[in-house]
């Protein structure tokens, strides 16, 4: 990998991690997210194929 591909890849990488980190401090729980958690997360109940079936609102 060429250095400036190195560059672009951890600029572009930092970019995506700061997005991240802003949006889940300035951004409300909604109610898909929420629901995944009081569903699944809680009960411990997230492993594949013995979970929910549920997309929580996504395709």
């Amino acid at each position: 990998m060429a250095k400036s591909e190195q560059r672009t890849f951890i600029f572009l990488a930092a970019l995506i991690f700061i997005y991240a980190v802003f949006h889940a401090i300035y951004v409300s729980v909604l109610h898909d997210q929420a629901s995944n958690f009081f569903v699944n997360v809680q009960h411990g109940e997230f492993i594949p194929f013995y979970s929910d079936w549920e997309a929580g609102n996504h395709f």
